[in-house]
């Protein structure tokens, strides 16, 4: 099936088997003996971490310093007095007295009629 010869297609399988091998063996040889911790210093590395004074936030003229936290009894007493002035007093509504009106006749169901008493079927329509 294939269009290529025996000879040539056993080359190419040694070639990638070959390839693949050396992946291998050149990534085991290459890792390290021991892994590291995020943050933990790479053996032999003697730098020092980097330090940039001139780092400023994003948008800094715009920044106010943060005001102090309110008390929160103060807080809970100030929502207290909100809550109460948001509720408006009660309403009582006496519900008016309607006359009682005739109920309308019940509008035609044309498909109720259709599932109760389905049509029968046309002789010349086939049954299927």
């Amino acid at each position: 099936m294939w269009s290529m010869p025996d000879k040539v297609l056993r080359v190419v399988a040694g070639l990638l088997a070959a390839c693949a091998l050396s992946g291998l063996v050149l990534g085991v040889a290459g890792a390290p003996t021991r892994g590291r911790l995020p943050g933990e210093a790479a053996p032999g590395s003697t730098g020092a971490p980097m330090a940039a004074a001139e780092a400023q936030p994003l948008n800094s003229e715009e920044l106010a310093p943060p005001k102090p936290p309110e008390p929160i009894a103060q807080k809970l007493d100030e929502d207290d007095d909100k809550a109460d002035a948001a509720i408006p007093p009660p309403v009582t509504v006496t519900p008016a007295v309607k006359p009682a009106a005739a109920e309308p006749a019940p509008a035609a169901d044309p498909v109720g009629a259709l599932i109760e008493a389905p049509p029968a079927p046309k002789s010349e329509d086939p049954p299927f």
